[in-house]
């Protein structure tokens, strides 16, 4: 007896095995029809065997069974007969991704800024209603980005055991690296290590999607604030804010303190300040809390003196990078 094991097409999947891999071991696709020599069955025997099936894509795969067998007969020793048979098998998506960006204090944005860290957050909805088990994922960044510590970063959902209808929640450090000509219409590949919970003989698979794309701006001047998250009632703590320039031609900036009814500061209110080009200035200056909870530090506004063709780009990242809230 002979099985040969072949894929049929079918309205919604006319090229099968364009997209569909048989095979007798795990990872090694073979050409069609797959064979198993089965020999001599006896009388109310049984038979079984075991093949792998890999698609990508969510169609019903239709695999059809063609048993050769011979029997004896008196008149017609060794008659080869043939029968067939078909399966159906649906295949479903195990989980759908989509993006999220957010600044390093999650709050949403929609662009980013050359040279300014954010955080890319792929949401994994779950779909198998088998329990999967998410033993890695990994970024792949397009030129225009790369990782915000300049070096690959560990999972946060590695070895994750998850189930129908859970979303698992990943959070990739990222920054511009230069504007491009045309907008990124994507960010990068992200790869998830996966498998069945129940598949303790360790065979994974990879699945790769494309993560959305999201808006580059170049800005004259990156700013960087230091500032504690939690501070003491009537304690006076340091707020330090170091701008840096990031063209050949100084920056002119007119600097106002906006205080707030929660803190007391000590430093000019307003003042006005020239970043050199390719070098830094730091400004620092004392805040002291007068009450307690969830409070509203001073903040610094900037205005751009001489050409203000990039008003608008300071404001946003001075609104971007200096804290909403203290502790």
């Amino acid at each position: 007896m002979t099985i040969a094991l072949s894929l049929l097409s079918s309205p919604d999947n006319p090229n099968p095995e364009t997209v569909t891999e048989l095979s007798f071991k795990h990872g090694e696709p073979q050409p069609q029809p797959l064979k198993f020599q089965v020999g001599n069955v006896d009388k109310a025997s049984t038979y079984s065997n075991t093949f792998f099936l890999k698609t990508n894509r969510t169609a019903t795969a239709t695999v059809q069974l063609r048993v050769t067998y011979n029997i004896d007969f008196q008149e017609t020793p060794k008659l080869q007969c043939v029968k067939d048979f078909t399966t159906k098998i649906t295949v479903i998506k195990p989980f759908e991704v989509s993006t999220k960006f957010v600044e390093l204090s999650f709050m949403p944005i929609t662009k980013c800024f050359v040279d300014d860290p954010f955080i890319v957050m792929p949401e994994i909805k779950i779909l198998s209603p088998w329990d999967l088990l998410i033993l890695d994922t990994e970024l792949e960044t397009v030129d225009c980005f790369g990782y915000g510590d300049h070096k690959k970063p560990t999972s946060c959902i590695s070895n994750l055991q998850v189930a129908e209808k859970n979303i698992a929640s990943d959070a990739i450090s990222v920054q511009a690296k230069y504007k491009p000509k045309d907008p990124p219409t994507r960010v990068g590949l992200y790869n998830i290590m996966w498998r069945r919970k129940s598949n303790t003989c360790g065979h994974c698979v990879m699945s790769t999607t494309a993560l959305s794309g999201i808006a580059i701006e170049e800005c004259p001047i990156s700013i960087e604030v230091n500032y504690p998250e939690v501070v003491e009632l009537m304690t006076s703590v340091p707020l330090k804010c170091r701008l840096t320039g990031r063209t050949d031609v100084p920056i002119r900036l007119s600097l106002t303190v906006e205080g707030t009814d929660t803190y007391i500061f000590s430093g000019y209110k307003k003042f006005s300040v020239t970043v050199p080009p390719k070098d830094k200035f730091e400004l620092c200056y004392n805040i002291l809390p007068l009450v307690t909870g969830n409070t509203i530090p001073p903040r610094l506004k900037a205005t751009v003196l001489g050409d203000n063709t990039r008003q608008e780009v300071i404001t946003e990242i001075f609104e971007k990078n200096f804290p909403r809230n203290i502790f």
